[in-house]
């Protein structure tokens, strides 16, 4: 079973907003417009340079129960980092933004994470899912190992709370190109993800819901889930530090099209009230300009479900 810790974690807050691929990106190259990333370039006069990154993920095949148990683990490997492997073992849990009406009796009124939304339900929502958290052992004496964060996007609030570690390449015999290599970097095979993933596993997920071995065991029986060859863009808006990614994921079947790119900028900071202020500005900005796209990022969902 697990241990209810009494103190909830704190969390940060990342807000992510959808971007529309039509009115930001080249069609061609997928690679930003300038018109679009100039709003967000500290210093004009450089050229940006994309931060290039492979993810994917590993779950069991068809079934998916990792990720139908709220977890999600990751490999992902930085072109500008190749000696190293990073793991990310991630919990989520979806924030409620169901409340009752003040009136006695009244039934639930259903809000989202848009700006309209008052910061008391936001807040009184997080609350209840920490608590939640909590219960299942996620409290404040886990901050040193597990790091709590808020993905506020434009209709939903997730608590996700994740792990991560480094492998060095060498220690797994997984060669390391040489400066300036074309094209994407490549992740070890998959029977190695799984072995890593496997050697690593934190003990709240190993043993989740009180089995032990749950999280090695499905792992064993893992497949991947990718890859996606993804780059991000590091940019300032109002004193701000935000990240523009690119994600170009297989289309959904009965589209027509092979790849769809799914774009969204976001930005991190400590407290609520501050998320809530700046998420507004920024959208404003995105629909004045035509850049925003409504919805929220589904990329891992999307992921699991067309690879």
């Amino acid at each position: 079973m697990m241990t209810p810790s009494t103190t909830p974690m704190t969390p940060d807050f990342e807000v992510k907003l959808l971007l529309n691929p039509s009115t930001v990106l080249d069609a061609v190259t997928s690679k930003p417009l300038p018109a679009f990333l100039s709003l967000f370039k500290p210093d004009p006069s450089t050229e940006p340079t994309p931060i290039q990154m492979t993810v994917a993920f590993l779950d069991t095949d068809k079934t998916q129960e990792v990720y139908r148990a709220g977890w999600s683990p990751r490999i992902r490997r930085m072109k500008d980092e190749p000696k190293k492997i990073e793991l990310t073992y991630k919990k989520r849990y979806p924030v409620p933004l169901d409340v009752l009406l003040p009136d006695v009796g009244s039934p639930l009124k259903t809000y989202n994470a848009d700006p309209n939304t008052p910061v008391s339900v936001l807040s009184t929502a997080i609350d209840s899912v920490l608590a939640q958290a909590s219960s299942d052992g996620f409290g404040a004496s886990e901050s040193g190992d597990y790091d709590a964060q808020i993905e506020w996007g434009y209709a939903k609030l997730t608590l996700s709370i994740s792990k991560k570690k480094k492998e060095k390449a060498a220690d797994w015999n997984i060669s390391v190109p040489g400066p300036g290599s074309p094209g994407p970097i490549e992740l070890p095979d998959e029977e190695t993800c799984r072995r890593m993933l496997m050697q690593n596993a934190p003990k709240k997920f190993n043993n989740w819901g009180g089995v032990k071995d749950w999280g090695t065991d499905a792992l064993s029986r893992s497949r991947i889930y990718g890859p996606v060859f993804a780059e991000r863009y590091e940019g300032v808006w109002n004193g701000l530090e935000v990240d523009i990614e690119i994600w170009p994921i297989k289309a959904a079947e009965g589209t027509g099209a092979e790849w769809e790119n799914t774009v969204e900028i976001s930005f991190k900071t400590e407290e609520i009230t501050h998320a809530k202020e700046k998420q507004g500005e920024l959208l404003a900005l995105l629909k004045e300009a035509g850049y925003w796209k409504e919805g929220d990022s589904l990329k891992t969902g999307y992921i699991m479900e067309r690879y």
